[in-house]
């Protein structure tokens, strides 16, 4: 592997990173501010998920718990949605 190839990866770890701080810390006016950090652990474990299989189906990337550590942080996500969908309901309703 090149350099410059698992430095390009590390960015990416990155910037799903700075996206995730960056929705974590949106504060809209009249929301509920313990929706954000919720949404910004999804975010970040989204894009984790989706950049490992993305790397991992191109080629750029291979090894014994890739695909198990994709799937987790899939699932978490996925967990996380459901939290977040679960929670503006609830707090909607009040």
């Amino acid at each position: 592997m090149e350099s410059t190839q698992s430095g390009s990866e590390l960015l990416a770890y990155w910037e799903s990173g700075l996206l995730s701080v960056g929705v974590a810390a949106w504060e809209s006016p009249g929301q509920d501010t313990r929706l954000a950090p919720r949404a910004g652990l999804c975010v970040y474990n989204v894009g984790v998920a989706a950049l490992l299989a993305i790397l991992g189906t191109s080629g750029g990337m291979d090894g014994l718990f890739l695909w198990p550590v994709a799937l987790l942080h899939g699932l978490i996500g996925l967990a996380m949605l459901w939290t977040i969908s679960k929670y503006a309901r609830y707090t909607s309703s009040d």
